[in-house]
């Protein structure tokens, strides 16, 4: 008996483990792990352009009210707090450029 054919036997014999066995083979079989690749890959690349149109969105319809900017600025410098203060100011490059 072979190895494929006692593997094959125990996963009859224990159908709770047979199920899982077969969505990971069949996950495998279908190139799950290329196709979930390649949607992260395109998500995050059409995120870009997006952020583009929704920048230029609301700079267009925001121009007349400084007030509604700086307050949509704060929100959204409140949702990263650990580098929110360096990206509401951003400075001069300092230093050495050679390090």
């Amino acid at each position: 008996m072979s190895v494929t054919e006692r593997i094959d036997g125990f996963q009859q014999r224990h159908r709770w483990l047979g199920f899982p066995l077969a969505v990971i083979y069949k996950f495998y079989d279908d190139q799950g792990a290329y196709l979930a690749a390649l949607i992260t890959y395109y998500g995050f690349l059409s995120i870009v352009p997006l952020l583009l149109l929704a920048t230029s969105t609301l700079g267009f319809l925001l121009q007349g009210d400084p007030a509604r900017e700086q307050q949509l600025l704060d929100t959204a410098l409140r949702q990263f707090p650990v580098i929110g203060t360096e990206l509401d100011g951003p400075t001069g490059l300092s230093g050495s450029g050679i390090a």
